[in-house]
């Protein structure tokens, strides 16, 4: 650092150096929040989607068991008979609670027999195949 002839320094040199430093510093907390948030929402995403399909299975194996559909997701947490009487079951140890600021899971009925389950949250939908 040059010093002036009066003894004293360049005064406008720490303070620029520490406004610079400290935007450096916001932009990057800035960059890592907002990865981190991107990172918890496919997160979530991944989860209701792995629930939906592992459910959609479970309503699957059922009607195969019984050539019925299920009346409600709860169905799939008993056995269940077949027409001949045999009885299995449970299809799923319990209904799989959906992602923090997800809707719980639906079940639906479609036309020609066929169901779709889905989740919806942060602005997203996870949904079965219409099966």
């Amino acid at each position: 650092m040059t010093r002036s002839r009066t003894g004293r320094g360049v005064s406008w040199w720490v303070p620029i150096s520490l406004a610079t430093l400290t935007v450096v510093i916001v932009i990057t907390l800035a960059v890592s929040f907002l990865h981190n948030t991107t990172i918890g929402r496919r997160a979530r995403h991944a989860k209701a989607t792995a629930d939906v399909e592992s459910i959609a299975s479970a309503v699957m194996q059922y009607r195969l068991h019984t050539g019925a559909l299920p009346d409600g997701l709860v169905d799939l947490t008993s056995p269940a008979a077949d027409a001949q009487g045999t009885r299995r079951g449970p299809f799923l140890p319990s209904i799989p609670a959906p992602p923090p600021g997800w809707t719980a899971y639906r079940y639906e009925f479609r036309p020609g027999g066929a169901f779709i389950i889905m989740s919806t949250g942060d602005g997203q939908m996870a949904a079965s195949a219409k099966r």
